[in-house]
């Protein structure tokens, strides 16, 4: 048996950018003419407890990881990553009754209802501004367990002349 003592380590650098975008009980064709501007047929929905937010951000983080105990039959490795987060911004919305009409013949359409939103400056175009990016920093840690029966880690050889 072999505790902490096993020497192999390793060691990275991530870089990502990421995005969340979430909306829930939307109607599908207001979804689908809000998204593409195309839609042949008209249509009237109505919704309830709507919502939607989209968050985006970057990261860069360093990651240790090691094997912390290994024998015969187990092995346990863990790992450690922090992170530098740097906010791009996000929007928020939400309404409790929000009805649409859609007339294709003259490609009008005519919401009703309540929708309270937020964003953050700058996030509210196509042209989202990085410049005023906030900052903070996280973590992530992890364990990995593998039981391996008998030798050869339960993997048959094959061998061919």
């Amino acid at each position: 048996m072999n505790i902490g003592k096993s020497g192999k380590n390793s060691i990275a650098l991530t870089t990502r950018a990421r995005a969340f975008f979430n909306l829930h009980n939307i109607g599908g064709d207001l979804y689908k003419i809000s998204t593409t501007g195309e839609t042949e047929e008209s249509f009237n929905v109505d919704m309830n407890n709507l919502s939607g937010i989209v968050h985006a951000w970057g990261e860069i983080g360093g990651t240790y990881g090691r094997i912390i105990w290994e024998d015969k039959n187990h092995l346990l490795k863990g790992g450690i990553t922090l992170k530098y987060l740097f906010g791009a911004g996000g929007i928020y919305g939400s309404s409790n009754t929000l009805s649409a009409q859609f007339e294709a013949g003259v490609r009008s359409l005519t919401t009703s209802g309540n929708m309270n939103f937020g964003y953050t400056a700058g996030f509210d175009s196509e042209e989202t501004s990085f410049s005023e990016i906030t900052s903070g920093f996280g973590a992530d840690i992890g364990f990995v367990y593998e039981f391996r029966k008998g030798e050869n880690n339960g993997i048959k050889v094959l061998h061919t002349n």
